[in-house]
């Protein structure tokens, strides 16, 4: 590699690393305030359950796209009404399928 793409890729390296650094040391700031022990736990056990459920309903997205794409299908490429509705049916009664 050249030079010029080395100082590049070090320059992207560097803010990249500000910016993902700089967010980080926030919530970490944020996430241990508090006046006494127990108030550093409380907020950082807030931190974890909110992350959590940050994760949880991620993980719903790829199953309410499939349904909608399975709703929103037309022309030759709609499914049979009565496969959708199985379809559908199936997913919304699998309870680990669907964040709720």
């Amino acid at each position: 590699m050249t030079r010029t793409t080395n100082a590049r890729i070090a320059g992207v390296a560097y803010l990249l690393y500000i910016a993902v650094g700089y967010p980080s040391m926030l919530l970490s700031d944020r996430a241990t305030s508090g006046d006494s022990v127990a108030a550093k736990l409380a907020n950082m056990l807030g931190l974890t359950c909110r992350v959590a459920e940050g994760v949880t309903g991620a993980a719903s997205i790829p199953t309410t796209l499939g349904l909608l794409a399975v709703a929103t299908a037309a022309g030759t490429s709609a499914p049979d009404p009565a496969a959708a509705g199985v379809l559908v049916a199936f997913v919304l009664n699998q309870p680990w399928l669907i964040a709720a």
